[in-house]
């Protein structure tokens, strides 16, 4: 898990700072500046606190990729893509908000996440019988402190 700086309509930004850094992943070195926006995520779990990726069939949350363009072939799958456009073009959006909103299947997702125009994110586990909680701030770089400017439940 990383915190990434934010802009307007971009979430996860270029500047990232590693939670727990690990020997196979690796960030450029930058530097905080004044009125930069970072989305702060913090992991916890019950376990030994190494939540991991068990199975991304399991992703319920998925993000346009905006810089990616693809031709589908399906007819779910352009419907799926045109409700993500019109209603979630740049933040992330749960499948059931997607498919109650849409007759389409699950199939165009697949064609969708087949083609890298959206992104997953991942669902983390822990060993069974434990609990993991995702929490996530965003916070504001001002030249006399910082501010936190959402809350987490």
């Amino acid at each position: 898990v990383m915190t990434h700086n934010m802009k307007q309509f971009v979430i996860d930004g270029n500047k990232c700072v590693l939670n727990r850094p690990a020997l196979d992943q690796r960030v450029d070195d930058a530097a905080f500046e004044e009125n930069e926006v970072y989305a702060i995520d913090i992991v916890v779990s019950t376990g030994d606190g190494k939540a991991r990726v068990v199975d991304e069939k399991q992703t319920t949350v998925f993000k346009r990729a905006l810089n990616v363009e693809y031709s589908l072939k399906m007819k779910s799958s352009r419907t799926i893509l045109s409700d993500v456009d019109k209603k979630y073009p740049c933040m992330p959006f749960p499948l059931r908000k997607l498919l109650a909103a849409s007759t389409s299947s699950k199939f165009g997702l697949v064609e969708c996440l087949q083609h890298g125009l959206l992104h997953a994110y991942p669902v983390l586990w822990e060993k069974d019988g434990e609990l993991v909680a995702h929490i996530k701030s965003t916070v504001l770089l001002m030249r006399n402190g910082s501010d936190r400017i959402t809350t987490s439940p």
